[in-house]
């Protein structure tokens, strides 16, 4: 806990010369690892900024959808949305990446 001070700076720091740009974050399919991670790190952010942060596993569907602007119908299909996955997200998946090089 010797950080906790330099955690609590730095966070004060950048809340006061980084102006929140984003309106909510949503985190889907996570590991345990990163809401443990959470956990820690949150006593130490403002309280706008922990509300606009959501962290859940792979039961997120049900609550996801409501959040999105469409709904399902704007929503990828690795999520369980109908929109190309190709669409929302141009980048080779890394299991081609290999095959791009050679």
């Amino acid at each position: 806990m010797k950080y906790v001070s330099l955690i609590r700076e730095v966070s004060s720091l950048s809340v006061a010369n980084y102006p929140e740009m984003v309106e909510r974050v949503v985190i889907v399919n996570a590991p345990s690892m990163v809401s443990m991670f959470w956990k820690v790190i949150k006593p130490f952010l403002p309280e706008r900024t922990r509300k606009k942060v959501k962290i859940m596993g792979s039961d997120f569907y049900d609550e996801v959808v409501p959040l999105v602007e469409g709904g399902k119908a704007s929503l990828p299909k690795f999520l369980g949305g109908q929109v190309s996955d190709e669409v929302i997200c141009p980048a080779k998946k890394v299991s081609q990446v290999p095959e791009l090089l050679q």
